[in-house]
């Protein structure tokens, strides 16, 4: 699309805010640099980043990891939202992330095998294989919504 073709689309949008999901890394575009990657979008675009990401059995890990990702090119993240874990996971690296780095932590998505997608090598499986993948979507929302009450009720 080029420059011009991003921007082109990205202006037909409607409403005050844009979801641009990206693929892969923060990082990974064509290969050999960021060209064409979710944080190249974010600067074409001038959008800020929340970045989504999935912890495995990690706290302070993450946090390297975040810095890492912070300050290997600067990029514009805003917050985080962590991925397919607990509640309990959740109140421990928010307190980790948020007293080590400079990241707000957002929210999370619990952890539901009801909602897991498969994967294969460089991403998931298409939606036209997903044989109740509108199950899913309704579900996924119905968990984040709860998710949400949850916590504006004790906030």
């Amino acid at each position: 699309m080029g420059e011009d073709g991003i921007k082109t689309t990205f202006s037909k949008g409607e409403g005050d805010i844009g979801i641009v999901e990206g693929a892969m890394g923060l990082y990974d575009g064509l290969g050999y640099d960021s060209k064409c990657s979710t944080y190249d979008l974010s600067k074409v675009l001038n959008i800020p980043i929340i970045l989504v990401i999935t912890p495995k059995a990690q706290s302070n890990t993450l946090c390297a990891e975040l810095l890492g990702i912070l300050n290997y090119k600067n990029a514009n993240i805003k917050g985080v939202v962590l991925n397919n874990i607990s509640e309990g996971y959740y109140q421990l690296l928010k307190k980790i992330i948020e007293k080590n780095t400079t990241l707000k932590v957002l929210g999370y998505m619990p952890k539901d095998e009801r909602i897991m997608l498969g994967s294969r090598h460089l991403g998931l499986i298409q939606s036209s294989e997903i044989e109740d993948l509108d199950k899913k979507i309704s579900l996924s929302s119905k968990i984040l919504e709860e998710v949400i009450q949850r916590f504006l009720r004790r906030n």
